[in-house]
């Protein structure tokens, strides 16, 4: 496993709140730019407050490592819901939105 590189430019982040038995929980979805290594290319994912940063995400193009990568975070949020947990987007100034399964879907699905 490869250490995982830095995330200081995503290139995409979604800030969510996790909601469960524990209370409320700020977490922060951050992908990274696919860079070459080892003979195919990795992608940098982390979803920061939920889980410990992930080994960056072998592909054997740059596209498939950051398709993995995506597919990475919509498992690990399709899991929260699977427990009972809850996903919202915050509230900045207006009303929190709800986020459920059929939501989380089409997030990643192209409808």
């Amino acid at each position: 496993m490869s250490n995982p590189a830095d995330i200081d430019d995503p290139i995409a982040a979604q800030r969510l709140v996790l909601i469960g038995a524990d209370g409320r929980t700020p977490i922060s979805v951050r992908v990274g730019r696919p860079y070459a290594a080892d003979g195919g290319f990795r992608c940098p994912v982390q979803i920061e407050g939920l889980e410990p940063r992930y080994a960056d995400i072998a592909g054997e193009t740059s596209l498939q490592a950051l398709c993995l990568a995506l597919r990475l975070v919509r498992d690990r949020l399709e899991d929260q819901l699977a427990k009972g947990q809850s996903l919202s987007y915050p509230a900045d100034g207006g009303e929190e939105a709800s986020i459920d399964e059929a939501q989380l879907a089409a997030i990643f699905d192209w409808p």
